[in-house]
């Protein structure tokens, strides 16, 4: 009977033991990551345009994004980079008064009494758009803070079955 009880107690043992192996997971895209950039010549073109800054790195498809608070003037700013170190954006939190009225004006008819933060984001193709988070969405602006779009970020999340595995011939 001792020997029964020994022998339960070391599979208990050798199974908490084997539970306890180390695997790897991949971590998602648009997660900060402390390897990344993954080219050299990422960090020299950040360094180089922002000198003094620590910037906080993630992976945004086949784009890197640096986010980092500008020590000159202590705003968040971020810019995303290809894996060549080419500016594909860039762009920063901006304060009251430091955009168009029209923005104010949209956002505080269109959503009464919900908090705001706008962004500004410069870019080749589209120049210096104007941006407000929102937690679903994002509402977009032009230059002169006139409305242009609002475009799906996250989608709600809905639980479904799970579906049964069909067995293989």
């Amino acid at each position: 009977m001792k020997r029964t009880f020994f022998f339960i107690l070391w599979l208990i043992g050798m199974n908490a033991a084997l539970a306890q192996t180390n695997t790897a997971i991949q971590a998602p895209e648009n997660t900060p990551n402390a390897t990344l950039p993954t080219s050299p010549a990422l960090d020299s073109k950040f360094n180089s345009d922002f000198p003094n800054n620590n910037p906080t790195w993630t992976s945004e498809g086949a784009y890197f994004r640096a986010d980092f608070t500008d020590q000159q003037n202590n705003t968040n700013r971020y810019v995303t980079y290809d894996t060549d170190g080419s500016e594909i954006n860039r762009g920063a939190a901006v304060i009251q008064n430091q955009y168009p009225s029209a923005i104010d004006n949209y956002y505080v008819k269109t959503y009464p009494n919900e908090p705001y933060k706008v962004w500004t984001r410069e870019d080749k193709k589209n120049g210096k758009t104007y941006y407000v988070n929102r937690t679903y969405d994002v509402v977009w602006f032009d230059s002169n803070g006139n409305y242009m779009q609002t475009t799906k970020i996250k989608s709600k999340t809905t639980k479904t079955k799970p579906q049964p595995i069909k067995n293989k011939p």
